[in-house]
C-alpha cells in the first residue's frame, strides 16, 4: 500500500474469496489504488505492514513470503539501484506473526466467514487507547539505533524540521506521548516546531486541556491548528504544511513513538537531494525473520520504494509545494499515498525508506472516520489513475471491478492535476513501470472484464467460489473482486482478484478438462494441456471450450446451492454477457 512499511502498494484489490454459497458475501478489505485504506492513520489511515532488507535481484522470496497473510493482499515489491548504495534493495511483505519460521501452514491465506473480523497481525503495535502511563515521556529504552546505524555519521549543519501530527478524537494521553517522544528524541537544534492539526475532534479534552498542557509545557514550540469542519487526513495535512515554517516538514499520525536518532538520517538524505521524499521505517515489524534467506548487506542503506504506506513521511517543504502537495480534490484518505509515489517518481523525484530512521506506530482500535471509507478510497484511486496512469488506468477500474464508462463514482474535476503534470513535464506511467516498479503485473491483453451473467439466471454471476474448493460457481451478484472475470486476447477466462506482482498468485483460469461436468479453476501455468484453458466468448452468446467444444452453462438442480449448478456440457444455446470491454476482439 507496500516499506518496513507499501500498500507499495499497488492498484490491485484484496484477494478475498467469496464465502461458501450459503453465506452472503463479505465486504472487501483493501488498500492502495484499488482498495480501501489500511489500518492505522488518523482514521484507520494508510499505514500498513512491510519489511525490508537487501536481496539479490535474481532471487525470489520463498513461497511462504508470497502468501496472502490472513487474507490481506500483498501489494508492493520495489527494487533498483540506489545512487551510492551497493546492490539492489527490495521491499518485502512482512509475514504474519506465526510465519513459516514458527509453524507450518501458518502462512496460508485463510477464508474468512461473512461478518468475521480479520485477525490483526504484524505491522503496527496495538495499544489500548487509555494506556497506563501513555501521557508520560517515553522510557529510556525506547527504539534504539541498530549497530549499523550507529556507525553512520551526519553533518552538523542539517536543516530544521517541522513535525506535523494529525488527529481526530485521539486519546489525549496518546497525543501527548507522541509529542513527548518527538521532543525528547529530536535534537533541539533540528526541531523547529511541532504542529498539532485537530481535524474537528468532538472530544472536549482535546480543546481546553490540550491547549493548557502544551502552552504550559512547550510554550512557543507546540502549535495547534484547528479545522472548523472535518476535512479528512489529506486536507488536514495540507493545513499542517501551510502552518509549518521549517525548511523540512514531517507528517505523522498522532499515535507514534520516535526512535533515538530518527531525524538525522531523514534530514541528511533531503539535504543531499531536496527532491527526495523519505519514509521512516515503521517499527514493531520483525523483518529479521527473513534473515535465513536475505542477503542483508548494508542494513543502514536507503531502500527505494515506488510508493508509500502513508502514516509518516518527511519532505522538503518548498519542494512539496512545487510538485503539488497532496491532491486537495481527494477525500478523507486512501490512495493519496500511491498517487504521491507515482507523481514524485514520474516528475523527477524519488521516494525511499530509511532503516535508520525508526518510528513505532500504534494501531487504533476505533477509527474516527466512520463514513464510507471504501467509497472514498475508490474515488481517490480513480482520480489518481486518470491523472498518472495513462492507458494503464484500466487496471484500476478492472481491479475494482467497475466499468470505465459510467463507473458510478464521481471522482471530480482533474483538469488542474493534469495541468500540473504537463507543467512539471512528468514522465509516462510506462516509464514508471520500467524503471521504478517492474514487478507490477500488467493486463494489457485484456479484451473484456467484469461480472459475467447467464440469461437463464441473470441475478447470479460467475464466481471463483470458496478458498478450499477450486471450482467456479454461480453466486448472487455483488460486484466484488471474487466475481471479476477477465477474458484475454489469447482466450483465457480468469476469475478472481488480480495479482499485483510476479511474486503473488494471479487469478486462476477456468478449465474444461474434458472429463468432469464441473468447470475447474487452476493456476494457468499448471493446466496439463494449454488448450483446456482456452474459450471462445461472444458477447450475448455462448462460452465454448476450444478444446472440447462443450459450453459453459447453467443447470437447474434441487441439490445445488440456490438451485443452480455451473456445468460444461453439450451446447444448448445459453447466452452470457460480460459487463465491460476494453478492446474489440473475439469476445
Amino acid at each position: 500500500s507496500p516499506h518496513p512499511h507499501p500498500h507499495p502498494p499497488a492498484p490491485f484489490p484484496h484477494r478475498a474469496r467469496s464465502p461458501r454459497p450459503q453465506h452472503p458475501p463479505a465486504a472487501p478489505r483493501s488498500a492502495g489504488l484499488a482498495h480501501g485504506p489500511r489500518s492505522g492513520g488518523p482514521g484507520g489511515g494508510s499505514c500498513g505492514r512491510w519489511a525490508h532488507g537487501d536481496a539479490p535481484r535474481v532471487r525470489q522470496p520463498p513461497a511462504s513470503s508470497r502468501a496472502h497473510g490472513g487474507g490481506q493482499e500483498d501489494q508492493n515489491f520495489a527494487d533498483g539501484q540506489h545512487p551510492g548504495v551497493r546492490g539492489h534493495h527490495r521491499l518485502l511483505r512482512v509475514l504474519p506473526p506465526a510465519g513459516p519460521l514458527r509453524g507450518a501452514g501458518a502462512d496460508r491465506a485463510q477464508h474468512r466467514p461473512p461478518g468475521a473480523q480479520p485477525a490483526r497481525q504484524g505491522g503496527c503495535a496495538r495499544r489500548p487507547r487509555s494506556h497506563p502511563g501513555a501521557s508520560g515521556p517515553p522510557g529510556g529504552g525506547g527504539l534504539q539505533p541498530t549497530e549499523w546505524c550507529r556507525q553512520v555519521t551526519h553533518t552538523a549543519d542539517l536543516p530544521q524540521i517541522s513535525v506535523v501530527f494529525i488527529f481526530v478524537n485521539e486519546a489525549l494521553s496518546v497525543i501527548l506521548r507522541s509529542v513527548h517522544s518527538v521532543v525528547n528524541r529530536t535534537p533541539s537544534r533540528l526541531l523547529k516546531e511541532v504542529i498539532l492539526v485537530d481535524d474537528n475532534s468532538d472530544s472536549a479534552e482535546l480543546k481546553t486541556s490540550l491547549d493548557q498542557y502544551v502552552n504550559r509545557r512547550y510554550p512557543g514550540l507546540v502549535k495547534i491548528v484547528r479545522n472548523s469542519r472535518r476535512e479528512g487526513l489529506i486536507r488536514a495535512r495540507l493545513q499542517g504544511w501551510k502552518a509549518a515554517t521549517a525548511p523540512v516538514v514531517g507528517f505523522f499520525d498522532a499515535h507514534v513513538e520516535f526512535g533515538t536518532g530518527w531525524a538525522e538520517p531523514a534530514l541528511t538524505r533531503i539535504q543531499e537531494d531536496r527532491r527526495r521524499i523519505v519514509l521512516p521505517a515503521i517499527d514493531n515489524i520483525k523483518y529479521d525473520t527473513f534473515e535465513d534467506w536475505l542477503d542483508r548487506g548494508d542494513e543502514a542503506a536507503p531502500i527505494r520504494t515506488p510508493a508509500m504506506i502513508g502514516c509518516s513521511f518527511v519532505v522538503d517543504r518548498e519542494y512539496f509545494g512545487d510538485i503539488g502537495l497532496l491532491d486537495p480534490g481527494m477525500e478523507v484518505y486512501g490512495g493519496e499515498n500511491i498517487e504521491l509515489g507515482m507523481r514524485v517518481w514520474q516528475c523527477g523525484g524519488s521516494m525511499e525508506v530509511l532503516p535508520c530512521s525508526r518510528v513505532a506506530h500504534i494501531e487504533r482500535s476505533k477509527k474516527p472516520y466512520n463514513n464510507d471509507i471504501d467509497y472514498y478510497a475508490k474515488r481517490n484511486a480513480l482520480r489518481a489513475a486518470e491523472v498518472w496512469m495513462d492507458s494503464f488506468k484500466s487496471h484500476v477500474y478492472m481491479a475494482w471491478n467497475i466499468p470505465m464508462t459510467n463507473p458510478g463514482v464521481d471522482f471530480g474535476d482533474v483538469s488542474e492535476r493534469l495541468a500540473l503534470r504537463q507543467r512539471l513535464k512528468c514522465r509516462s506511467f510506462k516509464w514508471y513501470l520500467e524503471n521504478v516498479y517492474p514487478e507490477m503485473r500488467t493486463y494489457n491483453d485484456t479484451l473484456t472484464y467484469g461480472e459475467v451473467r447467464n440469461s437463464k439466471a441473470s441475478g447470479y454471476c460467475l464466481d471463483q467460489g470458496a478458498e478450499d474448493d477450486d471450482h467456479a460457481i454461480l453466486y448472487p451478484c455483488h460486484g466484488m473482486s471474487s466475481q471479476l472475470v477477465r477474458y484475454s486476447a489469447e482466450g483465457l477466462l480468469q476469475l478472481g482478484p488480480l495479482g499485483s506482482t510476479a511474486f503473488l498468485p494471479d487469478s486462476k483460469c477456468l478449465v474444461d478438462d474434458g472429463r468432469s461436468r464441473v468447470p475447474a479453476l487452476k493456476t494457468c501455468e499448471d493446466v496439463a494441456r494449454p488448450a483446456q484453458r482456452l474459450w471462445d466468448f461472444t458477447q450475448s452468446g455462448p462460452i465454448v471450450s476450444r478444446d472440447t467444444g462443450r459450453c459453459l452453462e447453467v443447470e437447474m438442480s434441487k441439490d445445488a446451492n440456490f438451485g443452480l449448478r455451473l456445468v460444461v456440457q453439450r451446447c444448448s444455446g445459453q447466452k452470457w454477457t460480460i459487463r465491460s470491454w476494453l478492446k474489440r476482439g473475439r469476445h
